[in-house]
């Protein structure tokens, strides 16, 4: 499975196929930058995934074949049409929301 590509923040520049646990943390900053992704490497660069995203896992927010392109876009769609704010906790498998539900997969 593929996990993206990992691009430098600052020039835009392929790096080289990303590593699932950069592709996890990338969409895991989304939540914190307002959907960019960017995060600190070993080497400290500010890089980004390029990815498929995550879908929806349950169904009471309506499971999708579409992909978000990040966890704070489904954040904004649970906000705009279900009127409710979500919390969404990281964990190997995903995302899962405030009573353990898993909610996001990777796509």
């Amino acid at each position: 499975m593929t996990h993206g590509t990992l691009i430098n923040y600052r020039t835009g520049e392929d790096i080289r196929p990303a590593t699932r646990e950069e592709r996890m943390d990338s969409l895991h900053a989304a939540l914190e930058d307002g959907g960019r992704g960017a995060f600190g490497t070993e080497d400290g660069l500010v890089c980004y995934v390029e990815c498929r995203g995550v879908s929806c896992n349950d169904d009471r927010y309506g499971r999708s074949a579409n992909p978000y392109d990040s966890p704070f876009d489904f954040q904004n769609m649970v906000s705009e049409e279900f009127s409710e704010e979500i919390d969404l906790i990281q964990d190997e498998a995903g995302w899962r929301d405030e009573s353990g539900a898993l909610v996001l997969v990777l796509a």
